[in-house]
């Protein structure tokens, strides 16, 4: 990320969210939205509606009643995620996943990456998504179980698969990238937790729960596009951004926007020099961690140059 890409996460929050004014009425609306979503990027330590409205200049009780009683179509602001991820960011190897909110009443219904399918999705690269399958859709009288074990910890896990390997151009390698699949959606739920206060809510109702979850997920599909966008082509994993530091520049600006051109400017340095502090960081780690998976392997007499890879 470079000093004029921060800089210009304003103008990009504006057009992004501009994307669903054909879901809000009212222009009061639209300014609420506007607001939950920047603070949902701020550094608000709770993000929930009295956090946020206190951090930006409202009343706490209009951004409750943003998410209780004022009237804008939640139905259609989560079918328009559903069609900007579908016309954005699908893949041909796109993973359907179905996966529970975590919430003690009831799972609920994310963007995905094609219309019609609702689940929560990881946006960047591997578009992941769940879908609501139709009764046809449950495994049949033909199906098989992995059994896949983890050599190096000793751990087993089972899974059970409606596709036989070696039918109707299926294999035994594309059922565990399948199978595997999953740690992308659970890190989706991490990152829309620790960074976007996914779970900070202090509502009361189902509408306000779905509409709280719904803003989570524009502003994780924000922080998403925004690192697609900036990451450099074939750029190694440990150089691409990621959705906690692209929520840390818009931050940065947010915090910067009333500053004075030369304060401004270097607020953005050091957030600059903060992310490219990290990207070292976890550029060692991931080379210690290598080196040292691979001389374990190495003790257990397994060549890692041998070793099959299930990911495209």
């Amino acid at each position: 990320m470079t000093l004029k890409q921060i800089a210009g996460l304003g103008r990009k929050l504006v057009m992004f969210l501009g994307l669903f004014a054909g879901c809000f009425g009212r222009r009061e609306a639209r300014e609420l939205l506007r607001v939950y979503v920047q603070g949902q990027l701020s550094d608000v330590h709770r993000k929930t509606a009295e956090g946020i409205a206190l951090r930006f200049g409202k009343a706490p009780r209009t951004l409750q009643r943003f998410l209780e009683s004022i009237k804008w179509d939640e139905e259609k602001f989560h079918d328009r995620c559903q069609q900007i991820v579908a016309q954005d960011h699908a893949h041909p190897e796109a993973i359907g996943v179905v996966d529970e909110s975590g919430v003690a009443t009831a799972s609920f219904r994310m963007a995905s990456s094609s219309v019609g399918r609702r689940s929560w999705a990881r946006f960047p690269s591997t578009s992941t998504a769940g879908c609501k399958s139709p009764r046809s859709s449950v495994p049949g009288r033909r199906h098989c179980l992995i059994v896949a074990h983890k050599v190096l910890t000793g751990e087993v896990k089972y899974f059970v698969a409606n596709r036989v390997p070696g039918e109707k151009g299926v294999t035994l390698r594309w059922l565990l990238r399948v199978a595997f699949g999953r740690w992308s959606v659970e890190s989706c739920f991490r990152q829309a937790k620790d960074e976007l206060g996914m779970d900070h809510y202090q509502v009361r109702g189902w509408r306000c729960l779905h509409r709280h979850f719904f803003l989570t997920q524009a502003s994780h599909l924000f922080c998403a596009r925004v690192r697609q966008e900036y990451d450099a082509p074939g750029s190694e994993p440990t150089d691409r951004l990621t959705v906690e530091q692209v929520r840390s520049a818009t931050n940065t600006w947010l915090s910067a926007a009333d500053l004075k051109p030369a304060a401004r400017r270097k607020r953005y340095e050091d957030e600059l020099k903060n992310q490219r502090y990290h990207q070292r960081r976890n550029k060692q780690a991931r080379k210690s961690h290598t080196k040292t998976r691979i001389a374990r392997l190495h003790t257990l007499g397994i060549d890692p140059n041998k070793i099959k890879s299930c990911t495209p």
